[in-house]
């Protein structure tokens, strides 16, 4: 016989089947939901009491080109966070794993 969905415990069950919007469910939706979105595209989740740290990454080929790009404009004077920004989205594609998430864009890359 299946539970009554008043006697289901507090976490993410709850959430889901009888509506309960209390700090404990909250949390287990909020979990799930970070693992279920690394799981789409295949990551790994950080655990919520963790604190990412920071690695040395290998340098691969779109962000050597990046730097090379910016190394060549010389004094960057005020541009520094654009710069950081460029670097930062050219580590997402040299990143393994990498699975557009808009479905007009995961369409187009399968041709």
């Amino acid at each position: 016989m299946a539970k009554v969905s008043s006697e289901l415990p507090h976490g993410r069950s709850r959430y889901r089947h009888d509506g309960c919007r209390c700090a404990t469910c909250i949390d287990a939706n909020r979990l799930y939901m970070r693992e279920h979105r690394a799981r789409k595209r295949s990551l790994t989740a950080v655990p919520a009491d963790e604190k990412p740290t920071v690695v040395a990454e290998a340098v691969g080929p779109v962000v050597a080109a990046v730097q090379a790009d910016i190394a060549a404009l010389g004094d960057l004077t005020g541009y520094e966070a654009l710069a950081a920004g460029a670097v930062a989205m050219a580590r997402i594609l040299d990143s393994g794993g990498n699975v557009p998430t808009c479905r007009a864009l995961r369409n187009s890359w399968r041709r």
